[in-house]
């Protein structure tokens, strides 16, 4: 993780974006606020906390910036499969 920390900025960041910016546009949006796309999806959150396991495992925790009302974004997965889950925590 750390010897490749761009690389890995970038494949979470398209996670993220494929796998949560839907769910903000059908399900979380403010009355009449409009849909996000990418890039202010993107800077709006911000990392807070890289938790790394000894079997290789690995969890992001970010602040949403009230993308979700408050909650936290978790993306989880590990050295061998890559990143397998972003979800809304907390």
């Amino acid at each position: 993780l750390w010897e490749r920390q761009s690389d890995w900025q970038r494949k979470i960041e398209a996670f993220i974006t494929a796998e949560l910016i839907g769910l903000k546009n059908e399900a979380w949006l403010e009355e009449n606020e409009p849909p996000v796309g990418a890039p202010l999806f993107l800077s709006r959150i911000r990392l807070e906390v890289v938790n790394v396991g000894e079997e290789g495992g690995f969890c992001f925790w970010y602040d949403d910036g009230e993308l979700f009302w408050g909650h936290s974004i978790l993306v989880s997965g590990n050295l061998t499969d890559g990143i397998t889950d972003a979800e809304i925590a907390g």
